[in-house]
């Protein structure tokens, strides 16, 4: 695991010289451990590499569903199912249906940054500008 480990963190350093704005990685989910307690991340070669490897990505997401709730009730559809609700998340938080598991995600943008939108990647870069551009003002006055 160590090879492929250190393959992929140079494989993946190198994607930073592309000349291009934005490179999108993406990857499935693992559940992993950081320190004997259990995390959710993306998966690589090793369980140890899920702790260690969002410090190689200036932002972490993770995309998933919630119930749809209005006043703290569940909505339903017609035939009696829960709505579900797409979200991104941009801060580490505990999964719906893994609430004792912490999923690793991570924003750079400062913050202002919300911690979830929408699964919309326009709506991310147009947040993500809005909190960089309060930064600033309030780094240089």
């Amino acid at each position: 695991y160590g090879d492929a480990q250190n393959y992929l963190a140079e494989f993946m350093s190198f994607t930073r010289q592309i000349p291009v704005d934005v490179v999108v990685w993406t990857a499935l989910e693992i559940r992993s451990d950081e320190e004997g307690k259990p995390i959710f991340g993306p998966k690589g070669p090793g369980k140890a590499l899920t702790d260690v490897c969002g410090a190689w990505f200036t932002d972490v997401m993770h995309l998933d569903t919630e119930v749809k709730k209005v006043g703290g009730v569940p909505q339903k559809d017609a035939e009696g199912r829960e709505i579900l609700e797409r979200k991104m998340f941009l801060a580490e938080h505990f999964p719906p249906d893994f609430p004792t598991v912490k999923f690793k995600a991570k924003t750079s943008a400062g913050a202002d940054m919300p911690t979830v939108l929408p699964p919309n990647m326009k709506v991310f870069f147009e947040e993500a500008e809005k909190a960089k551009a309060k930064t600033r003002e309030r780094l240089l006055g």
